[in-house]
């Protein structure tokens, strides 16, 4: 998840604020509630009342991390390059 309007302002009207999530595996069929129930914990706000805009399901758009998940791995490349991403 991320606040893109934290990004680039321009992504949400005045006084609004844009976010957007991955949810990973097959949609459950109360997908727009489950995401917004993790959504408050992770920003510690109620979510009741936010709009959702779209939802898009594309069970190819991050790729599969198969067994084992080497969480450990480095992720400074060079001096001033690191790996990053929800692949990782």
């Amino acid at each position: 998840t991320a606040v893109m309007s934290a990004v680039d302002p321009s992504r949400a009207p005045l006084g609004r604020t844009l976010i957007t999530s991955t949810v990973l595996g097959p949609p459950p069929p109360d997908l727009d509630r489950a995401v917004r129930d993790h959504l408050a914990v992770l920003y510690g706000v109620p979510t009741y009342d936010w709009e959702l805009l779209a939802a898009h399901h594309d069970p190819e758009a991050v790729p599969v991390m198969a067994p084992p998940h080497d969480l450990r791995r480095p992720v400074r490349v060079l001096a001033g390059l690191y790996v990053c991403g929800d692949h990782r």
